[in-house]
């Protein structure tokens, strides 16, 4: 009886034990007036990229035993986060992931590109010219983001971008979730597979357009827009579409077409067969 108690406890000890490895931090500063692009591969870690308290990019890597290789050439910063091999024990172990974070100051303006894995990322506060993100399953919070264009491609995390300037934002999923809260733009382009897309307090004359396969649509604006064009399609015929002022051509339950005021901005909402709401 005493080994079969005795047993499990020795297994669990070598899980959380032996399974684990001594962290490791690496750190590195750079003058951001040498870097002209940043270029992140990142497996697995979590990935934070936030705002610098001086004129420096400061990066810092900690994780128990992944890889991480961190260089500049030419102007290009490139860093890259590899999973390692994992023996048995450790393939079972729940030890936490590696942390990657960037500080990059408030007048950084070059173009940053990511691709990721299965991290989760975090990018607040900071300022690039263009922001190319492919991402697999990792979930993205994007906070007071400052970008001339934005473009997001995702296969099955949730992308959530809030209070953000960015003159054009592309996103694209798959599954994933695509949620825009107060954002200042000029065009906005969302496209969806079976992954919802919603749009809050977007102000109101703008060019958006949005379409689905499956997943629904939402779109609430900050004040009624005054001057757009409107076509809103979905073979669900589950519309409902509140726009004043509104002089449609088209009233039908899978259709709303028409104008408001002289129709300059353009409202585009396509689903196979998800719900629309516009408010």
């Amino acid at each position: 009886m005493r080994i079969q108690i005795l047993l499990p406890l020795l297994l669990l000890f070598l899980l959380g034990g032996c399974g684990q490895k001594e962290k490791t931090q690496q750190n590195k500063n750079y003058n951001a007036h040498e870097i002209s692009s940043i270029h992140i591969q990142n497996d697995s870690w979590q990935l934070a990229l936030l705002a610098s308290p001086d004129e420096d990019v400061h990066i810092s890597a900690q994780s128990p035993d992944d890889e991480t290789t961190i260089k500049q050439t030419d102007g290009i910063l490139t860093i890259i986060q590899t999973d390692g091999p994992k023996n048995t024990l450790e393939q079972f172990s729940f030890s936490k992931k590696g942390k990657l974070s960037l500080s990059l100051p408030a007048d950084m303006h070059c173009p940053i590109s990511v691709e990721n894995n299965s991290g989760d990322m975090e990018i607040c506060n900071i300022a690039c010219s263009d922001f190319l993100l492919d991402n697999s399953s990792g979930y993205g919070k994007f906070t007071n983001l400052t970008m001339d264009t934005a473009k997001i491609n995702t296969a099955s995390g949730d992308i959530c971008i809030a209070d953000s300037q960015i003159t054009d934002i592309q996103m694209h999923s798959s599954s994933g979730y695509l949620f825009l809260d107060n954002p200042s733009v000029t065009n906005i382009e969302l496209h969806a597979k079976s992954g919802e897309a919603e749009i809050s307090q977007v102000e109101g004359n703008i060019n958006l357009g949005i379409s689905t396969q499956s997943g629904d649509i939402t779109v609430s604006y900050q004040s009624p827009p005054d001057n757009l064009n409107f076509q809103i399609a979905s073979n669900s015929k589950d519309i409902s579409a509140k726009l004043q002022g509104a002089v449609y051509e088209t009233d039908a339950p899978d259709c709303k077409q028409g104008t408001i005021g002289t129709g300059e901005s353009h409202l585009n909402i396509q689903s196979d067969s998800g719900t629309v709401v516009i408010r």
